[in-house]
């Protein structure tokens, strides 16, 4: 680097070497009132007035040797040789050999770069493909494809070719107007260009066969997958074929019917039915021929191929004895329907009734379609629940139903049981059967006094009576009205009185007749003396048949009866005699139970009950002797027909020494386990007899020993 200073100027060169062309830059700091010139020896001449940088730009390859000349205010001038050379390097010139190209294809673009004295020595591809090869393998796209190319030569020139290259050829999409065609029928293939224009040829390779032409109408021969391509070449001889395309021809007809599961009428008698998958590859929507009483017609059900389950049709009448049959099919492109004779024909079950007295016969039409295992009849008479009335085998097609009690309106169905767990059923018929001109007479099993009322139990009144009457004697007038088969007489009085009933019912819309009269066993009681008494009974008119006897039974306790003596049906008539207790619990209260078997079970009827109420009794003695002797060895009172009972005992320093609630319990003399001393003792009793006497008693005793 060279620094020139004069007494007024001073110079300095920042960039001495470059590559063509190269700008040189000059540092210059002059004073004022001071200009000069910059001459840089390529034939340019450069002003100065002010101090700066100043920017030259050197075209020419070389080297150049510049001077600065100054002039001052005095008007001298110095002049002023810059001793670092500038030296200008040569730059390359980059370039391919254009020509035209085939697209698709694998090309290659020549380097045409050029160079005088410097060597090139380094290529860089960037466009259409990154490489650093003097010349470039790639493949083109139709149409102008970008080239990005730099050179480099050994003084580290660079120069860069950005250009468009225009290759010839296009990829081909073949159209068909359809790719699934039926037999004979034909299809129009067309190819379509992107960009080429410039064709030389055309041609089609379909199924071993040659056809020219942009447009080929095709006519396949036979049936299924044919294969074919397009080819084509351009005016520079570039050759391109298509990817392959398949055509699928087909028979006009399906081959194969389409198979069932079953088909069957539901609860609002529509039909529904359910059919296997096609498993066909020429398969476009599946079809059914559909045939009813009045008329026989095509449809399409689905439009894709899949299970088809419980596809309903129309409601099919009630008691329609002519089957719903159905065909089906699936169709291909052609839609042409197979012949009704090659295909599996399913009809369902009609059934019809034909009623009698209280029977109804039942017909129908055997499942058509696939294998029988049986079938099963069922009625409904409830509107909701269907009851199953027996099986029968698979080649039988009537049944007679019998259970019926009165004549009820039923519906009936039939149901195929079909292999593979399937089932079919049939639509329903309605039918009555007749009933039988009299109803059977029920009657009153029991008439028995349960908490002092009447209640009368009817035998079992069935499943079809409407309506029950029950009729007292002596108004006969009906009492209760109701389905029930206990009724409570809640006004009659049952002290000692006998009352009449009998009953009928509406069964099956028939009224039956009146039964007998029947009536309660009533208890009477005639005291005879203080411990005698006559019970008198009546018998009970509606226990004609069965009839085993009478109980005589006695309030315990326990406040329950417990039987105390039994009689045959012949007698109506006791002498009780009833014997004294001191203590009793209950009232003394006396029935009689009548008793008859009725199939395997013991029917009780209960009269009214009678009280016998004694004299009660109770006095206090006024000493005892507690010595062991077994006499005289508690002291209490002594009485009948105590009901409560309570008695203190106090020694003679006012202190209770006993006291019990036990019935007619006595003192055994001791307190606390030791025996009381000789004396006079004092006693307080509370009691109460079974007729409602109370006894309060205080007094003294005396307890020796």
């Amino acid at each position: 680097m060279l620094n020139l200073t004069g007494p007024f100027a001073k110079i300095k060169l920042l960039d001495s070497v470059g590559c063509q062309p190269f700008s040189a830059k000059f540092d210059v700091k002059i004073s004022a009132n001071e200009v000069g010139s910059l001459y840089p020896n390529d034939g340019n001449k450069l002003d100065i007035n002010i101090s700066g940088q100043i920017n030259h730009t050197y075209l020419n390859v070389g080297k150049y040797k510049s001077y600065l000349q100054l002039t001052d205010s005095l008007n001298c001038t110095v002049s002023q040789e810059i001793e670092e050379n500038i030296v200008v390097n040569e730059k390359p010139k980059a370039a391919i050999l254009a020509e035209p190209y085939c697209a698709y294809k694998t090309v290659n673009i020549l380097n045409n770069s050029s160079f005088v004295n410097s060597k090139i020595i380094g290529y860089q591809w960037i466009a259409p493909t990154i490489d650093t090869n003097k010349n470039l393998n790639t493949t083109l796209l139709p149409g102008l494809n970008s080239v990005l190319m730099i050179v480099e030569n050994e003084a580290g020139c660079k120069d860069t070719l950005s250009t468009k290259i225009k290759a010839f050829g296009d990829s081909v999409m073949v159209a068909l107007s359809k790719n699934i065609l039926c037999q004979t029928y034909s299809v129009v293939l067309t190819a379509n260009f992107r960009q080429d224009t410039s064709i030389n040829y055309m041609q089609w390779e379909i199924d071993g066969q040659y056809f020219a032409g942009k447009t080929l109408k095709y006519k396949p021969m036979h049936n299924g997958k044919i294969t074919g391509k397009f080819s084509y070449q351009n005016a520079l001889g570039c050759s391109y074929e298509s990817i392959s395309f398949d055509l699928q021809a087909q028979d006009t007809i399906p081959k194969t019917s389409v198979l069932l599961d079953y088909l069957t009428v539901q609860n609002n008698n529509a039909i529904y039915f359910q059919h296997q998958k096609e498993t066909a590859n020429d398969f476009v929507k599946y079809r059914t021929l559909f045939s009813q009483p009045a008329k026989k017609y095509w449809e399409t059900i689905l439009n894709t191929n899949q299970n088809l389950t419980n596809y309903a049709k129309n409601p099919m009448p009630n008691n329609a004895v002519n089957p719903y049959c159905i065909w089906m099919d699936y169709a291909n492109l052609c839609n042409t329907p197979m012949d009704t004779n090659l295909l599996y024909k399913h009809c369902g079950i009609g059934i019809s009734a034909l009623p009698d007295t209280l029977a109804v016969g039942l017909n129908w039409n055997p499942y058509l379609g696939r294998k029988i295992l049986n079938y099963t009849i069922y009625r409904q008479q409830d509107g909701i629940n269907w009851i199953s009335l027996g099986i029968v085998d698979k080649d039988t097609t009537h049944f007679i139903d019998t259970d019926f009690i009165c004549a009820v309106p039923s519906q009936y169905k039939i149901i195929a049981q079909l292999d593979s767990n399937f089932a079919s059923e049939s639509n329903f018929t309605l039918a009555t059967p007749f009933n039988r001109k009299n109803a059977a007479v029920y009657e009153i099993e029991n008439i028995s006094v349960i908490d002092q009322k009447l209640h009368l139990f009817i035998e079992p009144l069935g499943a079809n009576t409407t309506e029950l009457n029950i009729y007292k004697s002596p108004s006969n007038q009906i009492v209760f009205n109701a389905l029930k088969e206990t009724f409570i007489d809640e006004i009659s009085s049952i002290r000692e009185k006998q009352f009449y009933y009998n009953i009928n019912k509406n069964s099956c819309k028939i009224l039956s007749d009146r039964s007998k009269n029947s009536n309660n066993i009533v208890l009477r009681l005639t005291k005879l003396n203080e411990k005698d008494f006559q019970l008198t009974w009546n018998a009970p008119y509606h226990w004609e048949n069965n009839f085993e006897g009478y109980l005589l039974q006695q309030i315990n306790v326990s406040n329950s009866y417990e039987t105390i003596k039994t009689f045959t049906l012949a007698d109506s008539s006791f002498i009780y005699q009833q014997v004294a207790a001191a203590c009793v619990g209950n009232d003394v209260s006396l029935r009689i139970v009548g008793y008859r078997i009725k199939n395997t079970d013991t029917l009780f009827a209960n009269s009214n009950a009678i009280l016998i109420a004694p004299k009660s009794s109770l006095f206090m003695p006024n000493a005892f002797t507690p010595n062991s002797n077994g006499l005289n060895e508690t002291f209490g009172p002594v009485g009948v027909y105590i009901k409560k009972y309570q008695m203190l005992i106090y020694n003679s320093w006012g202190e209770q020494i006993f006291e019990t609630t036990t019935c007619m319990q006595g003192w055994d003399g001791t307190s606390q386990t030791e025996n009381c001393q000789q004396g006079v003792y004092t006693y307080l009793v509370y009691a109460q007899g079974i007729d409602g006497k109370v006894y309060n008693y205080k007094g003294d005793f005396t307890l020796l020993r």
